[in-house]
């Protein structure tokens, strides 16, 4: 590992080919198939690139099966995969998306989750789904909100398009961790920019507070510009704690500091010749972040 005490990590990751995933212009009944061949092809590059954590999260789709499948084969290139999707979601009027990955914990009930996505699907007859059903479908699982900051600006998928859903997706932070997905750190800037006269005073004080994160998306992993880490192991726990501590537990690789000499070890022992103390042997080890 370059960091021992970091996970370099990528929270959205399309898996297979077109035939795994749903646009929000194809049918929302689609029947679904994944292309185990190029799975391995990604877990192959996200090796190579030295991953650790990645998140499935394809477009609209979340099948347990496949999950399953992709984080047994991803074990054998020492890596970790969490459950996630990529979700469109609407305003009031249906007509503008905002793009958001969602992350579980793999422990949750993930038949559930599937179940209770598709039928949000079937009830709107589309790929989208709209705060309301949002709220019903996370409020009561342990879940990771992740919308794009100023990314896919072009295609109207940014929170910097939406401020709407934006909005309401700050408004679960209080229950939820919400970060945001963007290539470059300096990007919150321009989306604080962007946003100054669509949100209130609380909303953008939380905007500059919160984390931005990088992620291969669709791209190869040697392409990310400004990889992520967090300061944990590769685990859902971990990244959720994370998550919640923002920018002091997520870094960009840039601003990762290896310090030449850190108290690595504190070790306590009892004073020889006395018995009967109160002071036991003991050994604590540090981070790098004790110095």
């Amino acid at each position: 590992k370059k960091y021992d005490e970091f996970t370099k990590l990528s929270i959205h990751n399309h898996f297979g080919s077109k035939d795994s995933e749903k646009k929000i212009n194809e049918p929302f009944n689609k029947i679904m198939k994944m292309d185990y061949d190029s799975v391995i092809k990604r877990l192959e590059d996200a090796e190579k690139n030295d991953f650790e954590l990645l998140a499935l999260t394809n477009a609209n789709a979340f099948k347990v099966v496949d999950y399953i499948t992709i984080r047994l084969l991803a074990k054998e290139y020492k890596i970790e995969v969490l459950p996630g999707v990529e979700i469109n979601v609407s305003n009031k009027d249906g007509t503008n998306y905002l793009h958001t990955v969602l992350i579980l914990d793999s422990n949750s009930n993930l038949l559930q989750f599937q179940e209770e996505l598709q039928k949000c699907y079937n009830s709107n007859n589309n790929n989208y789904i709209s705060i309301e059903q949002l709220v019903k479908i996370i409020l009561e699982k342990k879940v990771i909100i992740i919308p794009h900051g100023i990314k896919q600006s072009g295609g109207q998928r940014s929170a910097s398009e939406n401020s709407e859903q934006f909005k309401e997706i700050i408004a679960f932070n209080d229950a939820i961790p919400v970060i945001i997905e963007d290539n470059k750190s300096y990007h919150k800037e321009t989306l604080i920019q962007k946003l100054k006269n669509e949100l209130n005073k609380e909303e953008l004080a939380w905007l500059e507070e919160s984390a931005n994160i990088s992620a291969a998306d669709r791209t190869s992993y040697s392409k990310i510009e400004s990889p992520s880490y967090i300061w944990g192991k590769a685990s859902f726990n971990d990244l959720f704690f994370a998550s919640l501590m923002k920018e002091s537990r997520i870094k960009r690789e840039e601003d990762i500091i290896v310090k030449t000499s850190y108290i690595s070890q504190i070790e306590i022992k009892p004073k020889e010749g006395i018995s009967n103390s109160q002071i036991s042997h003991a050994v604590i080890n540090c981070s790098h972040g004790l110095n």
